[in-house]
């Protein structure tokens, strides 16, 4: 570029320069030879003329060489400081004007790059906060994943990765959360927050995954700078709590049931004794026998009790709920069947608080109030009403006017799992009765004038005194700032899954950059130890969005190699060979455009073993190389290998000759040449790949295997 730069400027002072001197000495020839005819003194006058027509041709040659090279050197530092390196400044030639044009230039940089710090400076304190807010959120023991309007996943912790994956699905960005959760149980608290008043800002259920996790789900929507919602799930595995809450109300059932015998016992034995006095000392003996044996196995009841009463199981549930509420959900849940049966319901008595699991509950007032609207006569009026009992109950009464259920048929719906035939992930469910009991309620049909009743009893729950101010949940704050300052992934339609296509702008495509290590420089005989991999997004590298993998070669990695890499034949004991590693690295590069760093390195140890294992390989003119792209957009460097190339761009080098972490490096590297791109009016994915192929790559073995030499 730079020797190009100076033939046009050649061209052009001979063109301007010498023409005009040929044209005007051609002309004077004629006049003289008319003028004085001799012939010898117009041959010396043509001499000293071409003389000065060499001299002009030398001058010009003189001055390209001189403004050539100074003038190319300003136009790369330009390049540099417009882009990837704000602090690079010119270093003046010595040329005087073009001296004064260059410390001109970076006087301006400096106000500039004054001006940038000072932007930085404000947003500094926010960037501290956010990475801080993100390794708490990632740190938490409990699971967290945010979903943007369309409930598709845009961020996950480790527990909330740990908790939903699936065998053949991990949980990943950009899919949808109804995969991992029950649809139909996940809902109605999604809808409760759209219709909760604005100081109820959080809806909490109890869900079972498809592993036989139970989980203690809790949802609040948190509103972005755009507007648009976003949905927190914060998930916390609390499957030994509910089998030790399970236990645990087995143990007092069974408890009560084996009591009632040495009761019954003692009460009897006692009512004789009573009521017959006189009777002989052996058959008073006998009793009294009777009795102690009883009251033995009455105290060994006791300590049993006492035991498991002192202990950490007694069962607590998560939140007070407004039975009213319950109820309403239950019937808009079902005002299709109501519809269609042409039947009303009804909803009397005044709003009680009792406590236990939301989900639960509302699909057990659901399942007996769609069994009532069933067996009611078509066109009726139901009724559901509540009261308060004595022993601190309340009983719920589900009319059914004109109909009654058939004979074993309320034991039959008590025993019927809930949620059955719902949509979503499977797993084991608890019956209608089961739920009861763990809240301490019961269920029972009777008949009533009108026709049958279903009736359902709970405890009621004191309603504690509560803080003023609406309820604020300390993780729904750090995520919605995190949402604020727009630092997560968010996969929208538009640019989810953009084909690889030449006409896709770079803006809108998504990037994997990735790295290999290996035993060695030669494919044919060498093996691949590790693949680290990082996705870059919208200009940004994403570095929790990544891949590694360590691989058994095979064979013994060379000490050579070790001192490079860091990587021991005892780190790859035990991992998977690169066959069984290569299908998920292609997943994840999957609707991504590969980047590499002489990616045609890379490749030819990839491409055979994609081949091998029935994968297509990668197209090498479809992969975009840092090396290739630098080279293109900065001819007049000396070399471009990794380090070199970050020093230009004033970036740090961490874990260099690490898969992962070359991996990083590239890709902020990557970042700075797509802004760099941009400049140069280079927006395509074609028109990147066309650059880096042209002609001047021709003209980089040398710095290739330069390259290649230092690895």
């Amino acid at each position: 570029m730079g020797r190009s730069y100076q033939r046009r400027l050649l061209v052009a002072l001979v063109l301007t320069g010498t023409l005009p001197l040929a044209l005007g000495t051609a002309l004077a020839l004629a006049l003289l030879y008319q003028a004085l005819g001799d012939p010898d003194q117009l041959v010396a006058v043509g001499a000293g003329v071409l003389g000065l027509e060499i001299g002009a041709i030398l001058m010009a040659v003189l001055v390209a060489l001189a403004l050539g090279g100074p003038l190319q050197a300003l136009r790369d530092g330009l390049a540099l400081m417009l882009g990837p390196n704000r602090r690079y400044r010119l270093v003046p030639p010595a040329e005087r004007d073009l001296a004064e044009l260059a410390r001109g230039i970076n006087a301006l940089a400096d106000q500039s790059l004054h001006a940038q710090e000072q932007v930085e400076a404000v947003t500094r304190a926010l960037a501290l906060e956010k990475e801080t807010l993100a390794s708490v959120l990632f740190a938490l023991a409990d699971g967290v994943v945010v979903c943007n309007a369309q409930y598709q996943v845009v961020l996950s912790n480790a527990a909330a990765q740990q908790l939903l994956a699936l065998p053949a699905r991990p949980l990943r960005r950009g899919e949808s959360i109804f995969a991992y959760l029950n649809a139909a149980l996940l809902r109605p608290l999604i809808d409760a927050l759209a219709t909760a008043a604005a100081a109820r800002r959080l809806e909490q259920g109890i869900l079972t995954l498809p592993r036989g996790i139970v989980v203690h789900v809790a949802v609040t929507c948190i509103q972005g700078d755009t507007g648009q919602p976003h949905y927190l799930f914060v998930l916390r595995d609390i499957t030994r709590q509910i089998a030790a809450e399970r236990s645990h109300t087995r143990f007092i059932r069974d408890t009560l049931r084996r009591l009632r015998g040495p009761v019954a016992s003692l009460l009897s034995g006692a009512e004789i004794l009573r009521a017959y006095r006189e009777l002989p000392a052996a058959q008073q003996q006998a009793f009294l026998d009777a009795l102690h044996t009883e009251a033995e196995r009455l105290a060994t009841e006791l300590d049993a009790l006492q035991a498991v009463a002192s202990s950490d199981l007694a069962p607590g549930w998560a939140d007070d709920l407004s039975l009213r509420a319950l109820i309403e959900q239950a019937v808009t849940d079902l005002a299709p069947l109501c519809a269609a049966r042409e039947e009303q319901v009804l909803i009397e008595g005044d709003d009680m608080s009792i406590r236990g699991d939301r989900l639960a509950l509302l699909q057990v007032v659901r399942q007996l109030l769609a069994r009532s609207l069933e067996r009611a006569a078509v066109g009726s009026q139901l009724r559901v009403r509540w009261s308060r009992l004595a022993s601190g109950l309340v009983e719920l009464t589900l009319s059914i006017p004109g109909g009654r259920l058939a004979p074993g048929e309320s034991e039959h719906l008590f025993e019927q799992p809930l949620h059955a035939g719902a949509a979503g992930p499977p797993g084991p469910l608890p019956t209608l009765l089961q739920v009861v009991e763990e809240h301490g309620g019961a269920v029972w049909e009777q008949h009533t004038p009108e026709g049958a009743a279903l009736v359902l009893s709970l405890p009621l729950q004191p309603r504690a005194a509560r803080p003023a101010g609406p309820r604020v949940d300390t993780v729904g704050q750090q995520v919605r700032a995190l949402l604020g300052h727009g630092g997560f992934y968010d996969p929208t339609p538009a640019v989810a899954g953009v084909p690889a296509r030449a006409e896709a702008r770079l803006t809108e495509l998504s990037f994997v950059v990735f790295d290999l290590e290996t035993t060695g420089l030669d494919p044919a005989h060498d093996a691949v130890v590790a693949i680290g991999a990082v996705r870059v997004r919208r200009g940004r590298v994403i570095p929790e969005d990544h891949f590694l993998a360590l691989v058994d070669p095979g064979r013994p990695i060379p000490p050579a190699a070790t001192r490079i890499h860091g990587i021991t034949d005892e780190l790859v004991a035990g991992q998977p060979r690169l066959g069984a590693v290569l299908p998920q690295f292609v997943a994840y590069c999957s609707e991504s455009v590969p980047v590499a760093h002489v990616a045609w390195f890379d490749l030819a140890f990839l491409n055979p073993a994609l081949k091998a294992v029935g994968q297509p390989p990668f197209a090498p003119g479809a992969v975009l190389d840092t090396l290739l792209l630098c080279s293109a957009l900065f001819p007049a460097w000396a070399g471009y290998n990794l380090e070199e190339i970050a020093d230009r761009f004033a970036l740090p080098v961490v874990g260099r000759h690490t898969a992962l972490g070359d991996a990083l490096l590239t890709a902020e590297i990557f970042c700075r040449l797509l802004h760099v791109l941009e400049q140069r009016g280079i927006t395509t994915l074609g028109a990147a790949l066309r650059l880096q192929s042209g002609d001047v790559v021709r003209k980089l073995i040398t710095a290739v295997r330069a390259e290649l030499a230092r690895r």
